[in-house]
């Protein structure tokens, strides 16, 4: 808020976790680009229940029904943050929208996933499929990239992600040190190489799709990037 006071962008473009960014543009009238995954829609429904929450989501979402995987996400993760959010859109003086947990809708929603995974949401004005937006160059191929390929055994390719904020480093430690396969670990912090197992390599940020044409598996977080890698 204080930003705009100064500064005026004809648009302000953003991702998930800024929500406050779209509440101030509402404010000040300037367009609102949301880059958003297509499951985080209100146009997203599911006919599945997560096990992560199974007596909240048996709760609020009944056996057969399609609700919207953004109501889901709403009530049981993000309940305290969607009050709060709530109420500074109307301490702001926007109008809420109801559909919505972050309490506004952005002018327009970019979702950099293929259509092909979500067919059965539909491209309005506002809600838009970009295909996937992926870089990946920001790190070079590791030196040790011929040892891994040329190594007899198979090969597990893991990551713990750029933010590593699930990091199970000792459990990959625990589940394939034994010497059996050859294991590329990427971490976002760089981990001394006599910390690794033996069979490990790597143990810090390296290019990923060098690694991958010669990977037999690939264990990884969930990332956007690294589904589509996969």
């Amino acid at each position: 808020e204080a930003l705009l006071i100064v500064e005026k962008p004809g648009m302000i473009i953003r991702d998930s976790l800024r929500e406050f960014a779209g509440i101030a543009s509402k404010a000040h009238g300037i367009f609102d680009v949301h880059i958003q995954q297509a499951n985080l829609t209100p146009h997203y429904r599911i006919d599945f229940k997560p096990p992560g929450f199974p007596k909240l989501v048996d709760a609020i979402l009944p056996k057969g029904s399609l609700k919207p995987f953004a109501k889901m996400i709403e009530k049981a993760v993000k309940k305290s943050a969607t009050k709060e959010l709530h109420r500074k859109a109307r301490e702001f003086g926007v109008f809420e929208n109801p559909n919505s947990y972050e309490g506004v809708e952005a002018d327009l929603v970019l979702m950099p996933d293929s259509r092909v995974l979500y067919p059965k949401i539909e491209e309005t004005n506002r809600y838009k499929f970009t295909g996937p937006i992926l870089s990946f160059n920001q790190n070079s191929s590791p030196d040790w990239i011929d040892r891994f390929a040329d190594d007899w055994r198979k090969k597990i390719v893991i990551t713990n992600g750029t933010t590593a904020s699930h990091d199970k480093t000792r459990l990959f430690y625990e589940t394939f040190g034994g010497g059996k396969f050859a294991v590329a670990l990427y971490t976002n912090d760089e981990i001394d190489s006599e910390y690794l197992p033996n069979n490990f390599y790597g143990g810090n940020k390296f290019n990923l799709a060098s690694l991958l044409k010669h990977a037999d598996a690939f264990v990884h977080h969930g990332g956007i990037g690294s589904t589509y890698m996969g």
